[in-house]
């Protein structure tokens, strides 16, 4: 159990629903080509990027640690502020650092038979990846804490184009097509949402500490309007990609989720001064990108069979 809690395993879901997003997409290519989609060799690349999205979340909890910012955050909740695991004396910060060093080494290791299987081109979304990992955190230094936008955008790459295009690159070796670049899209800008919203619940403590989250460098009130634009660009990517004929109509099952998209905004305009009551947000949040992911890919995914 408290392995679970130091891995934050429930959010797996922000690496998952890209590589399924990437996968199903590839299937498509495949079937087109008449060719065979490996599954073993899909499992094998959905494991090693679990492994570095878990070195991800318990490096970030050491490094909040010792930056300060977990340790004096008196609004944390199940979306936000860490494990919590180091703060109730269960795990030493150096073993927290140890697990999540062990991740990433196994990420790596998954990473070079992957290597080997398809070719040096994964090098370079590996490569992107493990800088991520090991500089998004880093107390005063790290994306998370120069922020001002960097701290989301690196989320929004990493969990995004990283993850979609290299799953859809493992599968066909084929390292990017029109298609799965536009899927990445919308996936990347609910990923960032996500860290964006935990932003406020966090806010008091991100600030003493001077790690400059989106919200805590534009405000609570003007974080808000960017938290609106950013849903209204998720949604217009795939309308536009649809439009333009690049991914396949069925991809607007995804717009199922729009009136949660509309509750959550409307949530937050009323309530983002609310350390408690903005919790409720960041759960419709993540909701909305677990949901418009997972619809994404089954539109994907009935195309391949029509």
């Amino acid at each position: 159990m408290n392995l679970i809690r130091a891995l934050r395993a429930p959010f797996f879901t922000a690496s998952i629903v890209p590589m399924i997003v990437g996968g199903v997409e590839a299937a498509r290519y495949l079937r087109g080509e008449g060719e065979s989609f490996d599954f073993i060799l899909f499992i094998f690349a959905l494991i090693g990027g679990v492994s570095f999205h878990a070195s991800a979340n318990v490096l970030n909890d050491y490094f909040d640690h010792r930056g300060g910012t977990d340790n004096i955050n008196k609004y944390y909740n199940p979306f936000s502020g860490g494990s919590r695991l180091i703060q109730e004396g269960i795990i030493t910060p150096a073993n927290t650092l140890y697990l999540g060093l062990t991740f990433l080494i196994l990420g790596i290791i998954i990473g070079l038979y992957l290597i080997y299987r398809t070719g040096p081109t994964l090098l370079v979304f590996g490569a992107v990846g493990i800088f991520f990992v090991l500089t998004y955190s880093i107390d005063r230094f790290g994306f998370a804490y120069i922020g001002r936008g960097l701290g989301e955008l690196v989320i929004a790459v990493s969990f995004g184009p990283v993850m979609v295009l290299g799953t859809y690159y493992v599968m066909t070796l084929k390292p990017c097509s029109p298609s799965a670049a536009i899927l990445s899209v919308p996936v990347a800008l609910l990923i960032a949402l996500v860290l964006y919203v935990n932003g406020y619940p966090d806010y008091e403590a991100d600030k003493a500490s001077s790690k400059y989250t989106g919200v805590v460098s534009l405000g609570r009130k003007r974080a808000s309007y960017v938290y609106l634009a950013m849903v209204t660009a998720t949604y217009l990517s795939i309308i536009m990609g649809v439009v333009f004929k690049i991914i396949p109509p069925f991809a607007l099952i995804s717009l199922l989720t729009l009136p949660l998209a509309v509750k959550a905004v409307t949530r937050l305009f009323q309530v983002y001064e609310d350390p408690v009551a903005v919790v409720s947000v960041c759960g419709m949040t993540v909701g909305l990108h677990l949901m418009t992911g997972l619809l994404l890919a089954l539109g994907i995914g009935i195309h391949i069979f029509i």
